[in-house]
């Protein structure tokens, strides 16, 4: 967690097998796209280790920034190219999941923030409890059942 003024940075937990699982992937799709490369290379060998590298520096832009910025009034979740803003006096309720639903989570312990009318954002931040601490500071309102 890092802070600056009233804003707060928490970094998303990372699940070492899932790490693993994923960079494993995408390192045998590369290794698989050298091989071809070093043989006798097609434009379809170039074509494919183009998008290989573009989907490994989209996944490592992803490992390496998801974070969650909790501001005076705003909850701003970034991960990569995407960068969500909740504001906090909309959220209803923050409580653990183990949900496999897709969201800016690197982890599978992760945290369900409902908010607006039926708005729901999965995150997994390191430090719950003072991601949760913070969130709570700024709208008590929050029911917390984490």
């Amino acid at each position: 967690m890092s802070s600056n003024s009233n804003t707060l940075t928490f970094r998303s937990r990372i699940d070492w097998w899932l790490a693993a699982i994923v960079f494993g992937a995408l390192g045998s799709a590369a290794w698989g796209v050298g091989q071809e490369l070093l043989r006798k290379p097609t434009t379809g060998d170039w074509v494919a280790a183009v998008v290989t590298s573009l989907v490994l520096a989209l996944v490592t832009w992803v490992f390496t920034s998801t974070q969650y910025e909790v501001g005076p009034v705003e909850l701003v979740v970034r991960s990569g190219p995407l960068r969500a803003t909740i504001p906090i006096a909309t959220i209803r309720r923050v409580s653990a999941s183990r949900t496999l639903l897709a969201g800016p989570a690197l982890s599978l312990h992760r945290l369900e923030i409902d908010y607006g009318k039926y708005d729901t954002a999965i995150v997994s931040p390191a430090d719950q409890a003072a991601f949760i601490s913070a969130l709570t500071a700024r709208n008590p309102a929050i029911d917390v059942t984490a």
